[in-house]
């Protein structure tokens, strides 16, 4: 069995420990006894050998010997009927233990106080909740430092806490990304392992030893069976202790044998049953959530107290204000909702540092904090989330990337690497197999859609790459009607995009048949509705993190309710600050009642005003970030549509 994974400051004990893998070992019966018979290494271990006489039963040598028989079954596999010549093999003293009297597995891990077992709690010491596991046989050490596990098919949470010695609640602890419905293969957890001896407790426990064996004289009727119900042991037991004899007949002596059972108090692993069924993880995980009731039982939404943290600096004011009045107009959708909106609107800037503001009341006991910063999102308001919980959601800023690390931060426009390589994704699965031109002008940006694509266009064998210089190059290149183009720009400036733009649309009225779509950059979208014409006969596309459509219904609605509650209409801008507050109002709130304030339940939206939401995780133990991205489409048709990749 291999691991993969990524060991990160680990001791060496518990690398090694790691690396070996398999199943959780452990032993705590009785050790070997000391028998003066000759030993051998087999594949580096020390054992004893032994060869039986005839009439010798595998019962007589382990009552002999002191030894266990779990341990002896698992190194002669199979044997029941001792034949002359024959070799029994056991571990000497010192590798006894580290071998297991059996292996523990969640299916196993909640019998153990059947009788028949080697080892049983002592069941009115136990807690209803306790799952009693052995002690692990190994030298074990808790780390440090987690680990970072990448998640393999057929893992699963409790899979991962026995392999690593570490409990779920633990498990949760370090990824609250994680939910109780399991983890994905490919995926990157974290893990403490060792952390299960923080869980160490002496309980009461029974250990069922072998004792003196009597003789018992077969009688007329007799069968194994009815002879182990008379006298209380397995037939198992009974057949082992007589080797080789198979049939039963009147008046011959059999071993019966014999069992005691010695009461001790030892120290061994305390842990939580409920690990072991889907509603004990829900429990568990609610419980790492701070959660007092089941997800389940709760009736109605919890309320939402909500800070919107606003900076009224002379540069950010009019952009802000009109944040906020959107805001406002979100909550207005929440009127009739089985839940109470508590409020508070906290401005910082020159009069009021945001250090200052940080120590106000509300803010602490806030469930999330908005935050409308347009870049350089501050620091210590991310720590501030981290440290009292309290989740920080970053409006604006793209350039943050502290959803990575910090569980309470959520980041709504994604940053530059995500969004282009996503866009350039996109242009592939939709144009693949084309010949791709890319117009050298004006690519300056490394995280541009251009570098993405060519990145990924060489490892595509669908694809073809030409290159040219600039517009003037474009004007004198021979195109070709039968093959498929795509012609990817990264000019920024209205003049020369429309410029390029018009050369492709006499490229297509000189040839009949040719076929060029056009790929821009997202700036596009600042002259994209006063040049809709020239771009569609083009069939231009251009990546974009956001789209106000102003002829949906929902837009018009929104902007005549604007005017009258303002009396002004919404500040034309890119975004569209009124319409972002009011998405950010109207889904967040909403969406945090009604998932009990758990951020990993938050479900998509479609259909808002401008910004749909889409939140999801790069690992297990960061941040959200909101992963709508569009592809804007101005078609041939008319229309210009939004594909959401």
């Amino acid at each position: 069995m291999s691991c993969w994974f990524i060991l990160v400051n680990m001791r060496k004990n518990i690398l090694s420990l790691c690396l070996a893998g398999g199943a959780v070992m452990a032993s705590i019966g009785l050790n070997a006894a000391n028998p003066s018979l000759p030993t051998v290494d087999r594949g580096g271990k020390c054992f004893y050998y032994y060869s039986p006489e005839r009439g010798e039963s595998v019962f007589g040598i382990l009552s002999r010997y002191g030894w266990d028989e779990n341990i002896f079954r698992q190194y002669n596999p199979g044997v029941t009927e001792l034949k002359k010549g024959q070799v029994l093999y056991y571990p000497c003293e010192n590798e006894a233990v580290a071998v297991a009297d059996t292996v523990v597995s969640a299916e196993t891990a909640t019998a153990v106080s059947q009788p028949d077992r080697d080892l049983a709690v002592a069941a009115p010491v136990c807690d209803a909740n306790e799952l009693i596991m052995p002690l692990p046989a190994r030298t074990i050490e808790m780390g440090e430092e987690p680990s970072v596990y990448i998640v393999k098919d057929g893992d699963t949470l409790l899979s991962l806490a026995r392999e690593y010695h570490t409990t779920v609640a633990d498990i949760f602890a370090l990824n609250p990304r994680l939910t109780y419905t399991g983890v994905m293969p490919g995926t990157l957890v974290k893990l403490l392992p060792g952390s299960e001896l923080k869980h160490v407790a002496a309980r009461e426990l029974t250990a069922r030893r072998q004792a003196e064996p009597k003789k018992y004289k077969v009688r007329k009727q007799d069968t194994w069976l009815s002879i182990a119900s008379a006298n209380g042991i397995s037939v198992e037991d009974l057949k082992s202790a007589n080797g080789e004899l198979r049939e039963l007949k009147p008046g011959k002596n059999i071993i019966l044998p014999q069992f005691i059972e010695v009461r001790d108090v030892r120290d061994v692993l305390v842990l939580d049953k409920r690990e072991t069924t889907p509603d004990g993880l829900r429990q568990i995980y609610n419980e790492s959530r701070g959660a007092k009731e089941s997800w389940s039982e709760v009736v109605a939404p919890s309320d939402v107290n909500v800070v919107l943290l606003v900076n009224t600096a002379t540069a950010d004011r009019k952009r802000n204000v009109e944040f906020m009045r959107g805001f406002m107009l979100g909550l207005e959708t929440l009127d009739k909702t089985p839940y109470k909106v508590h409020l508070n609107v906290i401005e910082t800037g020159e009069d009021e540092s945001l250090t200052t503001v940080l120590g106000h009341p509300e803010l602490a006991s806030a469930d999330m904090v908005v935050a409308a910063y347009d870049s350089d999102f501050p620091k210590e308001l991310i720590a501030f989330g981290e440290r009292t919980g309290v989740e920080i959601i970053n409006v604006f800023d793209s350039k943050d990337t502290s959803y990575t690390e910090n569980a309470r931060y959520v980041q709504l426009l994604p940053p530059s690497d995500i969004f282009f390589n996503s866009a350039a994704d996109g242009v592939l699965r939709l144009f693949n197999g084309c010949t791709y031109i890319f117009i050298e002008e004006g690519a300056s940006d490394a995280d541009g859609i251009s570098a993405c694509l060519r990145d990924m266009l060489d490892d595509n064998a669908g694809g073809r790459i030409l290159t040219l210089p600039d517009s003037e190059a474009l004007k004198n290149y021979d195109f070709d009607a039968s093959t498929r183009y795509v012609l990817v720009s990264e000019l920024s400036a209205r003049q020369p995009v429309m410029e390029m733009i018009g050369i492709v649309n006499d490229k297509k009225e000189s040839i009949p048949g040719l076929e060029i779509s056009v790929i821009g950059r997202p700036t596009w979208l600042v002259f994209s509705d006063s040049n809709a014409e020239e771009l569609r006969k083009a069939d231009t596309y251009f990546p974009s993190r956001f789209y106000l459509d102003a002829s949906d219904p929902c837009v018009k609605a929104f902007e005549k309710r604007y005017v009258a509650t303002y009396k002004s209409q919404p500040l034309k801008s890119l975004p569209a600050y009124a319409a972002t507050g009011y998405d950010v109002a109207s889904y967040f709130i909403d969406a945090y009642a009604n998932a009990r304030g758990d951020m990993n339940m938050l479900p998509g939206a479609d259909g808002m005003l401008q910004l749909d939401f889409r939140l999801g995780n790069v690992n297990n133990w960061g941040g959200l970030l909101n992963k709508c991205i569009y592809l804007l489409h101005y078609a041939p048709n008319g229309t210009t549509q939004k594909i959401k990749l």
